[in-house]
């Protein structure tokens, strides 16, 4: 610290006005009668001199540095990592669906499309939704076989729609199916029509990236790589070829997988 005591008191009123009181450099130096390049210098010299000391009170459940290196990493607007010890996937379930449902809530925006997938972590996102925006939500993927009610992609749509007031557009049909003369069929009915009419307007769309399922990966990969065929082998050794049935709207929410 500077030996000077007049300096020293100077720094410290400067920088207490600057950092605490809000005043701009040109407001100090009036009232100090000094130059604003002097009380620039003086602030600077009160953070080198240790007369100020910055504490940044990072929150406790988001990793700060690594949610920047991810956001880096991909080229994102930006990224969020939970911070916490190592644990099960069923134990993350809930606190991920409620980091995913803060984030909607701080983002979304009167008057945007979502898009809403499927999947345990949208299921807990949707729970712990409050209040949203008003937003339309759209279904962007069949319903599989033998889900629980709770996890059933329709019931996902219409509670985040419930949380923004807003209009929820439901797709009634499986998501898999073996003929694709069905498919064309299953199309064709209202809501499923109405559905892929709105794909080229989604603003947000949300998905769950998980590598438990075949079906999971496969709907991952096919928002990610635009509807490419790629053969898959399962842990059983049976190769299964994916195709995805686009139509002029976009992605259709319903596909069909063969053995290959």
């Amino acid at each position: 610290m500077a030996s000077r005591p007049l300096q020293r008191v100077h720094a410290a009123i400067a920088a207490r006005r600057h950092f605490i009181g809000r005043q701009t450099k040109s407001q100090i130096a009036e009232d100090l009668s000094l130059s604003r390049f002097k009380v620039a210098r003086l602030i600077e010299a009160a953070i080198e001199e240790g007369i100020v000391n910055f504490v940044i009170s990072e929150p406790t459940d988001l990793d700060i540095e690594l949610s920047d290196k991810v956001r880096k990493r991909y080229g994102l607007k930006s990224a969020l990592v939970m911070k916490g010890p190592d644990q099960p996937t069923s134990a993350l379930t809930e606190p991920l669906g409620s980091l995913a449902a803060q984030l909607l809530e701080e983002t979304l925006e009167d008057g945007q499309l979502l898009g809403i997938a499927w999947g345990r972590t949208l299921a807990a996102a949707a729970r712990a939704l409050t209040c949203l925006p008003r937003v339309d939500v759209v279904q962007v993927a069949g319903n599989p076989t033998g889900l629980d009610f709770a996890l059933n992609p329709v019931e996902i749509v219409h509670r985040i729609a419930r949380a923004g007031s807003g209009r929820p557009y439901p797709i009634y049909a499986p998501m898999w199916v073996e003929d694709q003369a069905a498919v064309e069929g299953l199309r064709s009915e209202r809501s499923v029509a109405e559905a892929l009419a709105l794909y080229h307007r989604i603003d947000v769309l949300v998905v769950a990236s998980d590598h438990g399922t075949l079906q999971n990966h496969v709907c991952a990969r096919r928002f990610l790589r635009n509807g490419m065929i790629r053969p898959s082998r399962r842990a059983s050794g049976r190769t299964y070829a994916r195709r995805s049935l686009m139509t002029k709207a976009g992605l259709s929410p319903i596909s069909w997988i063969s053995s290959a």
